[in-house]
Parts: structure tokens; sequence; C-alpha cells
């Protein structure tokens, strides 16, 4: 009964993306400030991107800025993580992206990897 009921609500959590991508256009509507599911900094030509969300996405799209010209980095970075659209994420990527790397930032507080705890 557990699996039946679980498979049940697949359609609702596979339509999640759709709807919070309806919201956040809403939202723009009202505010003027436009949100995607993923969001592309950077260059427009990129070859390489840098997927990334979170608080370590300020960084990294200001060291690729602050690269400028000098290289043609991307930042893609993801604003919904569940449940990931694999459509979204390949449509907000430039068409010359020919590598990507995806960068998390974890926190080692009290686990004893960085002198503390």
């Amino acid at each position: 009964m557990f699996f039946h009921n679980r498979q049940a609500v697949n359609r609702f959590y596979l339509d999640a993306p759709d709807v919070v991508q309806r919201v956040m256009n809403r939202f723009a509507a009202l505010t003027g400030r436009h949100r995607q599911l993923f969001e592309d900094d950077g260059a427009p030509d990129a070859e390489r991107v840098i997927v990334v969300m979170g608080s370590g996405a300020a960084t990294v799209r200001a060291t690729v800025a602050r690269l400028g010209t000098a290289t043609t980095v991307g930042v893609l970075t993801v604003k919904l993580f569940r449940p990931f659209s694999v459509a979204d994420f390949v449509a907000a990527l430039p068409p010359t992206v020919r590598a990507a790397t995806a960068w998390d930032r974890k926190s080692h507080a009290g686990d004893g990897q960085d002198g503390v705890g």
C-alpha cells in the first residue's frame, strides 16, 4: 500500500518545476525581479560552465566577473534542486558549452575536519 500511494504522488512531484517557474514568473510580474530555475551568468559563449547553488554562488559569480574577458567561463546557478528538471538545466546551458563542473560548498563544522568540535 505504501508504494502504491507513493507512486500516486509522482505526477505532482514531476509537475513541481513548472509550478515553481510559474510562481517565479508571477513574482517577476509583481516586483520586476526575474528568477529562473537555473540562472546563467558569465560569458554567453562559454565553453566551460560552473554549476553551483546556495551561498557559494555569489562568490563564483564575482570571481568569474572579475576574470572578465580573460576567460570564457559561465556560471549556472541552481535555484530549484529537487525535483531537478533536466530539461530546464539543459535549456539554460549556453549552446557553446563543452564541459561543466558542479561545485558544492560543504560545511565541516563540528566534524573534526576543521579543528572545531
